[in-house]
Formats: structure tokens, sequence, C-alpha cells
């Protein structure tokens, strides 16, 4: 009691606490920043104007959150993120991904090659709607539209059609469901595969 702030030493270093304060006071705003303390855990620090009840700003509050559990989960969901990203860049075969309704999510490159299309007019649209409509297939409609619902997996599922820009082919496709992340809704995730002639 009656010790300037900066002479207690906390378990957190907060470099800058006094000016934090003094903004706090001065502006009439809550301020919140995350750190760590000396063993690596995190905390969030919050910091509000303290109001007497008189209604005149009477000093500031400091409050501490211990986020140290939901910080690292965050960071290992952004790595596998990261992780999956990669994975899928790296892949050869074509892939696309496709949400709950059916709508692309992402192609990779190697899709984009292969079709000889803009991720960007890809991305957003129905599966159905690519191209020519050249997967709009009653039979591979069905086969899709199991995949989240009841987690089953396409096989070898065979297109031959003649493509916008790459002319008659016979298409592989394989999907499965990829259970989501928590907060992440599933997705399906197809690739392509050209037939021996």
């Amino acid at each position: 009691m009656g010790r300037a702030i900066s002479d207690i030493k906390a378990n957190i270093e907060v470099p800058d606490l006094e000016k934090l304060v003094e903004e706090v006071i001065d502006g009439l705003t809550v301020r919140e920043r995350e750190l760590r303390d000396r063993h690596g855990r995190w905390h969030l620090l919050q910091v509000r104007p303290y109001e007497t009840a008189e209604n005149k700003i009477a000093g500031a509050v400091l409050i501490l959150f211990d986020i140290d559990d939901a910080r690292r989960s965050k960071d290992r969901l952004k790595h596998a993120a990261f992780f999956a990203e990669a994975i899928i860049e790296t892949v050869r075969e074509p892939l696309v991904v496709l949400d709950g309704e059916l709508r692309v999510k992402r192609v990779t490159e190697a899709f984009c090659e292969k079709f000889r299309v803009a991720a960007e007019d890809t991305e957003g649209q129905f599966f159905y709607d690519l191209g020519n409509r050249q997967w709009d297939i009653p039979a591979l409609r069905s086969l899709l539209e199991e995949i989240l619902p009841k987690n089953v997996s396409v096989r070898g599922f065979k297109v031959q059609h003649r493509f916008p820009k790459i002319g008659e082919k016979t298409m592989l496709l394989n999907g499965r469901r990829v259970a989501p992340v928590e907060g992440e809704e599933a997705v399906i995730v197809l690739s392509f595969t050209e037939a021996d002639a």
C-alpha cells in the first residue's frame, strides 16, 4: 500500500506498466496485453480505470487472467493449420477442399495447373458449377452428399469428359471427410488422378 507500482517486482515483467496505467487513467479506456511470466506461462493483463462511488476516476485496476492453456491450444491449432497447408501444397495431385454445401473452399496449385483455371475464379463456386459442369453427375452428387453426414469415402469414381482447355480425359476422383480442428466445420478433400489411357 502506498508504494509506486514500479517498486513492485512482479513475476510478470511489463516494461511500460506506468505509461500503460497513465494512458488508461487519462484516456478512460481499457487496455490489454498478453504477457509471459518467468516460468513461460501466458497471462492476460487488463488495466481498467477505477471509478469511485462519486463517479470520479481515482486510479486504475490491474487484473491478471491465466490464459496459458487457451494460448497454447491456439498456437497448436495455428501450427496444425500451417502443417496441413504445407502438406496440401506439396502434394502433386490436384486437390479441392469443399465445405458442407459443396462449395470450393480451396484449390491447390496442382488443380489449377491441371485444369487450367485460376484459384480466384474457382474458390467460392459450387463444385457442380465448375468448368462446363463436368462434375454435375447424379451418381457423383449422391456420393459427395453422403461424405460428411455418413463419414463415407469415394474411391476411384470415374469421370470421362471433354474438359474445357484440356480436352477429352478420364479422371478418377477420391474423396473423404477431414475431421475439423476445434471450432471448424468438417470438410471434404477431393483428389483427381488422370486414368491411364
